[in-house]
This record gives structure tokens, sequence and C-alpha cells, in this order.
């Protein structure tokens, strides 16, 4: 157990020029995306992170928040504040994919220009920014439609559309788990008919709604309508049929 924890393998080294320049959280997660990078240029597949093309790696991040306990948020804070020096580059839709630009790393953390230096600090400053809160949010969104279950496409897309219509509105209320409550709803009540489920959801997307009953309610009003409107039409007809009747008996 002892020798376990003073095993190199178990420690993080970090550049105290780093720590000055950039914050202590992004210099030790700088040094953990390198021992990473390194790692997976030795082995092509790596748990914790495995080159894919051009540079980019796939990087684990349960894997970094476990070694360096930085949160999956702050990482992509990190991420974020490092894109400004050019020492990382990323997708904002798909923000695991990530380069690690070891020569800029380099170059930022030698340089001895005092000018250079005071505008990297600027960049830095900030650790938040609308691409963090895109990225969160859009990693939110991924959750959820993973909470779909249904093999009917027609219904997995309106649920999807469902969901990126809903979370601009209520982004803190939906959750995996009231997908699946909505979906179960509506797929109870109408029996898996999908006609009937699509217009549930529909409704449910144009108004916003997240609790499925308020969209049941209103599609059970639809119906009565149209049946009441159905039965006008059928009754106006019989009388007008009534009336020529009588006309051609005189």
């Amino acid at each position: 157990m002892l020798e376990d924890a003073l095993d190199t393998a178990n420690s993080i080294e970090v550049n105290t020029y780093a720590i000055r320049l950039l914050g202590l959280i992004c210099a030790i997660y700088c040094a953990e995306l390198m021992t990473i990078k390194f790692k997976a240029k030795r082995k092509s597949k790596r748990k914790e992170g495995y080159i894919v093309k051009d540079g980019y790696m796939n990087v684990d991040r349960e894997y970094i928040r476990h070694r360096t306990t930085i949160c999956i948020e702050d990482q992509y804070k990190c991420d974020s504040t490092l894109k400004k020096v050019g020492i990382v580059d990323y997708d904002v839709s798909n923000p695991d994919l990530i380069r690690f630009n070891y020569d800029t790393y380099l170059q930022v953390i030698s340089n001895d220009d005092c000018d250079f230096l005071d505008k990297v600090k600027k960049k830095v400053k900030v650790h938040t920014s609308s691409e963090v809160k895109e990225i969160n949010l859009n990693k939110k969104i991924e959750s959820l439609k993973n909470a779909i279950v249904n093999d009917n496409v027609a219904i997995t897309e309106a649920l999807n559309k469902w969901i990126d219509d809903v979370i601009i509105s209520e982004p803190s209320k939906l959750t995996p788990s009231t997908i699946k409550e909505f979906q179960q709803t509506v797929m109870k009540y109408s029996k898996s008919d999908v006609k009937v489920a699509l217009r549930i959801i529909q409704i449910a997307t144009a108004q916003k709604w997240i609790n499925p009953l308020n969209a049941i309610e209103n599609y059970e009003k639809e119906v009565r309508l149209l049946k009441s409107s159905k039965t006008k039409a059928s009754n106006l007809k019989i009388a007008t049929k009534d009336n020529i009747s009588n006309k051609k008996k005189y």
C-alpha cells in the first residue's frame, strides 16, 4: 500500500511557471493532459485517452476527475481558458475530443517577454465563457436524449424535438428521470398508438410542457371538439336531406 502511494504513476508533476501564468487548476490540468498524450502515443487505445486523428485525442473526463479532483465542468472551463492562448483546441459539439499543443505550451511557459506574459495573463483571467455554457448544455441534452427508449423512429424524433424546445425554457427541470416518466405516461395513455402518441408529444412541444398530463388533457379536448363538430356536421346533413325530401313531397 505504501509503495503504491509513493509510485510516480500516482503523482502529477506540475510546472511552477505554468502555475504562475495559468493558475494552479489549469496547470494541473495541463500536466495531466501531457501525461495522457504521452501514454496515448505509446499505446493506440487507452481508457484515459487515445489519439483519434490530427493530434486530437478522446479523453476520459471521469479518469481526469479521479486523478486530479478537477470536476468535469472545471475541466471544460480549463479548455476554454487554454484555447484562448492556443494551448488546447477542441470542438464545442464534441468537447471530449481535444488537442493539446505541446509546442505552444512550452512557448507560453518559457517566454520571458513581459508584454507577451501580460497578454497571456489577461486572456486566462476569465474562467467562464459562453462556450462553456454551450458545452454544458450540449452534454445535458445528450444525456437527456440517451434516456429515450423507443423503437419507433418518428416517436424518438418527436421526443428529441420536445427536449430541444423545452430545455430552452426549463433547463433545470429536465432530467433523465423526467424524460422516462414523460414517455412512459404518453405510451401508456396512447396504448402505443403512434398517431395518438405523436400528437400528444407535438402538443407538449408547442406549449413547452414537461408534465405529460397537461398535453393529454389538451389532446382530449381536441378529440371532444372534433367529435362535436362531426356530430353537428352529421346532423346538418340529415336536416338538409329531410328538407329536400319534404320539398319533393309538395
